[in-house]
């Protein structure tokens, strides 16, 4: 299963191993980081059904890697020049101008909000409810420059 869902550098096997009177007991921990949360939900459903009482499927823990953060800070802000390129070429077309290319392309701020989490009722939030207090909203503010030309007449002279 591992080979399909997970790398098998995000698996983390511990062992326990104890002894009582004549018998031995093992206790195994399985951790798997997931980055895709429906494979992560297809997993847990199969543990889930599959597996007897004597196995516990704990609920599944979020965090955001740093890589993650890295790529969503660099899609909000190409998001953001994209978004002033669509208003400089609205701005444009009202002048009777024709959009150049940028000259300056500067990201003045950026953020980063979590969700709000509420104290005391993580362990009565559904699953769905628990990925949204993990959810971030990244906002980018930028100031672009644009080359302006005049449009050309498509007209015929004669």
């Amino acid at each position: 299963m591992s080979n399909i869902f997970c790398q098998e550098e995000d698996i983390t096997v511990m062992k326990h191993l104890r002894r009582e009177e004549e018998q031995y007991h093992m206790q195994a921990e399985v951790s798997m980081v997931f980055s895709d949360f429906v494979k992560m939900q297809a997993v847990r459903s199969v543990l889930i059904e599959k597996l007897d009482r004597s196995v516990c499927v704990g609920d599944p823990r979020f965090f955001h890697s740093s890589e993650s953060l890295c790529v969503l800070r660099r899609r909000v802000c190409a998001a953001a020049v994209e978004n002033a390129r669509l208003k400089a070429h609205e701005v444009c077309n009202l002048l009777g101008q024709a959009l150049g290319r940028p000259l300056l392309v500067r990201e003045e701020s950026s953020q980063e909000r979590r969700a709000e989490q509420r104290e005391g009722v993580a362990s009565t939030l559904s699953l769905q409810e628990k990925v949204g207090q993990m959810s971030i909203t990244a906002s980018s503010h930028v100031f672009v420059t644009f080359e302006l030309r005049p449009k050309h007449s498509t007209r015929k002279r004669l």
